[in-house]
């Protein structure tokens, strides 16, 4: 089984008939092991250098989950899971790097229901989604 692979098995198992309430408790679990992870790296990365808008950027793309292809099999809708599942955790991520910059999500494209996630990491100053 790949990585990848794992990770799927393990969204499907959290997300598989998961309450409103239970996806909430996840993003607050999921937020304190960003946290974590964050401050376990912080120091030794390279990713964390240059301007904070652009290794916030480089952060999420290293670190979003499998949770899309999880709430596709489950046959989830991905716009109220990500809301209430990663959409907080991964604000709180991003606020860590500079809490200048706010995560936002377009709900009008998210996959699958667009070929693509717009997904944005804001400077606060640049409030204009």
């Amino acid at each position: 089984m790949t990585d990848c692979t794992e990770e799927i098995a393990k969204e499907l198992a959290r997300l598989k008939e998961a309450t409103e309430s239970q996806l909430q408790n996840y993003n607050n679990e999921l937020s304190r092991k960003r946290a974590v992870w964050f401050e376990s790296r912080r120091v030794s990365e390279v990713l964390f250098s240059g301007d904070t808008l652009e290794a916030a950027y480089r952060l999420l793309c290293e670190k979003f989950g499998a949770a899309l292809e999880a709430c596709i099999i489950l046959g989830l809708d991905t716009r109220k899971v990500c809301k209430m599942y990663n959409e907080k955790a991964t604000d709180d991520l991003i606020k860590l790097v500079d809490p200048g910059l706010r995560f936002d999500r377009n709900y009008e494209k998210l996959r699958p229901y667009s070929p693509y996630c717009e997904e944005m990491i804001l400077r606060e100053e640049d409030d204009t989604v």
